[in-house]
């Protein structure tokens, strides 16, 4: 079966069985903000995201969906996010109308599972705060955390990392922490990435540099301005914490940046 699945602010929704039904009953009373700040159209169009499942919808059945949403050219960083999501007869239901379109994500094989609710009008986009509320009320809502999110991604990369990489911008990749940076490390990743960008990675990460590609440190290190040579100097000292295990490391960087 065909889902649709929708990032949900479930901070201006009704929480509760009972307020949703109020809200459903007394639709007209129903403050603002949850059309403001979460049903925010774009060209009389709202962005969903298409799954498929042959039983019950779980965190499972989401993922790519999760995958899409935070995989946006232009992402930098990952936070929790809750998601909703809905049948194509739960839309027909509502009246509301949907068009395939390409997605803003960087992931080819999910640019074409994008759908925007199109036409959308007072009159619909009232349909759609309704379809919202009933979908509220029958618990048909996800939420992940940051983590969940990240280990989504990781499980991407896993599939093939030597390409995959290559699909998440490099801001998302040193955002999701030491478990991915140490995995990039096997991969061209480090020697296109911007050299600023290596103040970011772990000391682990920088460790395995140093022991794997040394030329290759050596050139990032050489291509910093003088004061981020000296802020990568006064870092990597403080991320070795003077463990003993990082004394090459800190020779290195030391004699490169003084």
């Amino acid at each position: 079966m065909v889902y649709f699945v929708r990032r949900l602010n479930s901070d201006v929704w009704p929480e509760d069985e009972e307020q949703i039904n109020i809200a459903l009953g007394n639709f007209d009373e129903i403050s603002a903000d949850p059309f403001s700040k979460c049903l925010k159209t774009h060209n009389n169009t709202l962005s969903l995201w298409k799954v498929s499942s042959d039983g019950e919808v779980n965190k499972s059945t989401l993922a790519k969906s999760i995958i899409a949403l935070v995989t946006a050219p232009n992402q930098k960083t990952l936070s929790p996010l809750d998601v909703i999501y809905f049948s194509d007869n739960d839309l027909k239901e509502d009246e509301l109308l949907i068009e395939q379109t390409d997605g803003e994500t960087s992931i080819p094989d999910l640019v074409n599972t994008h759908f925007d609710i199109i036409g959308i009008n007072y009159k619909k986009l009232e349909n759609v705060g309704r379809l919202v509320l009933k979908t509220l009320l029958n618990n048909s809502i996800e939420s992940f955390t940051r983590k969940e999110v990240i280990d989504l991604l990781n499980s991407y990369l896993d599939e093939d990392i030597e390409n995959n990489y290559k699909n998440i911008n490099e801001n998302i990749l040193i955002f999701m922490g030491e478990i991915t940076q140490r995995k990039l490390v096997n991969t061209d990743f480090y020697k296109d990435l911007n050299c600023k960008s290596f103040l970011d990675l772990k000391i682990t990460v920088l460790n395995d540099l140093y022991s794997k590609d040394k030329l290759l440190l050596d050139e990032k290190i050489h291509q910093l301005p003088p004061r981020e040579k000296s802020a990568f100097r006064i870092d990597v000292n403080q991320k070795a914490n003077s463990k003993k295990e990082y004394n090459e490391l800190i020779d290195f960087v030391m004699e490169r940046t003084n």
